[in-house]
């Protein structure tokens, strides 16, 4: 009788934990989107992604001084995990007048050498992630809160 009971707290346990996994996920790959939007016609290889803004503004919010945290973002068609930590870049000034721009900055769990840099302002997020091969940037898709282009810049080799 233990057995099974203890089984049964563990399959319970188990679906918890895929269920709030589920619910936290912060990207998903869009299927359907409009083509012809001006901002995709220069771009050659590219994916449309949603962003679940809510748990975006969740994992982001402070938890304590200095406080690092883990987000995961898309690289190369997989989710990566990033240890990430907010840091100021603006004057005292600029920042007292732009209070919800943050900055963050940070790497790849699995590689250190995969570097990001991220911009929130409450509405729009933009991601820059150097690897050693390419510069891979997250752009909000204009018009749309949610969309975002991922894309591979060319140009910064």
């Amino acid at each position: 009788m233990i057995n099974i009971r203890a089984k049964l707290l563990f399959f319970l346990t188990f679906l918890l934990f895929q269920a709030n996994l589920s619910a936290q996920q912060l990207w998903s790959k869009v299927k359907q989107y409009d083509q012809s939007h001006q901002q995709l016609k220069s771009l050659k290889q590219f994916e449309i992604l949603q962003l679940d803004v809510n748990t975006l503004k969740n994992k982001l919010a402070p938890k304590s001084i200095n406080s690092k945290q883990i987000i995961e973002l898309p690289v190369d068609e997989q989710m990566l995990a990033f240890e990430i930590k907010e840091y100021t870049m603006m004057e005292s000034m600029l920042a007292n007048k732009y209070p919800r721009l943050s900055t963050y900055y940070g790497y790849a769990l699995e590689d250190h050498n995969i570097q990001v840099r991220l911009n929130w302002n409450s509405n729009h997020l933009y991601v820059y992630i150097n690897t050693s091969q390419k510069t891979i940037l997250i752009d909000p898709l204009k018009g749309n809160e949610t969309f975002y282009v991922e894309w591979i810049n060319q140009n910064c080799f």
